[in-house]
């Protein structure tokens, strides 16, 4: 990514780590959203766009490569469909805003996307790990220390997850996404929030190999929940025009 869409991309993060806070304080109003934050930089290119759906585009064939040899040992992964359309229809998403050549739309989308692959692979890999009767073509590796027992790592990805979601609720209940654009938020945050809890439920168990497993699935699908988010604002917000300002016509 060249550094002025960079740039750009880092300033929104600033505004919604900003908007993120009276989320996490309980003390949310209405509305209550920096307007002084400006985008001075440059904007998402072409080529950026086309990186993130190409990579998109990978993994949704990866993906489908291992469905089709776990339909031939006949070996089904359960609840990971929902993911897998997901993924889908945020890779097309992505497309149709490439072909409009609305890049910022296009990088977004492929993003989460991505993260949504990556929530399926991580569950078809611990699922199938967790298969006793599984014939894996080789013979699992040994334990090493990075993995176990690594309460900080875990305890930071768990912070991680947290901080996204809060900015993503935020932007729910007080932004202004689309009402289409709000339930997919609203639908891929939730699965955030689902494997976020049985990362917490497997962390009290004492399982923080799994704990972390599922806590890195929790990001993955709350950064795709923060990624549609960004689609919109990054849309709409041009150069010379603040963050939250209304558009004239």
């Amino acid at each position: 990514m060249n550094s002025r869409a960079t740039g750009s991309q880092n300033l929104l993060d600033v505004w919604l780590d900003k908007i993120a806070e009276p989320s996490r304080q309980r003390s949310c109003v209405l509305g209550e959203t920096p307007s002084a934050q400006y985008l001075v930089e440059g904007r998402a290119t072409r080529n950026d766009a086309a990186i993130l759906l190409e990579r998109a585009f990978d993994a949704l064939n990866r993906i489908h490569a291992i469905l089709a040899y776990l339909n031939i040992v006949k070996r089904p992964v359960p609840g990971i469909s929902q993911f897998l359309s997901e993924a889908k229809h945020t890779y097309e998403q992505a497309l149709g805003h490439f072909a409009s050549e609305e890049f910022e739309g296009a990088r977004e989308f492929a993003a989460a996307a991505g993260g949504l692959c990556q929530v399926v692979e991580i569950i078809m890999a611990r699922t199938l790990r967790e298969d006793s009767t599984f014939p894996s073509p080789v013979a699992p590796p040994p334990k090493h220390a990075s993995l176990l027992n690594d309460s900080k790592r875990l305890q930071g990805i768990l912070r991680g997850v947290d901080s996204v979601l809060a900015r993503v609720h935020w932007l729910i209940e007080n932004g202004t996404l689309p009402l289409n654009d709000r339930n997919q938020v609203r639908r891929i945050a939730g699965w955030g929030e689902a494997l976020y809890r049985q990362a917490r439920r497997m962390r009290e168990c004492e399982s923080e190999e799994d704990a972390t497993e599922l806590a890195r699935a929790a990001r993955a699908a709350a950064d795709s929940a923060e990624h549609v988010c960004r689609s919109w604002y990054l849309g709409r917000v041009s150069p010379l025009r603040p963050l939250g300002a209304e558009e004239t016509s």
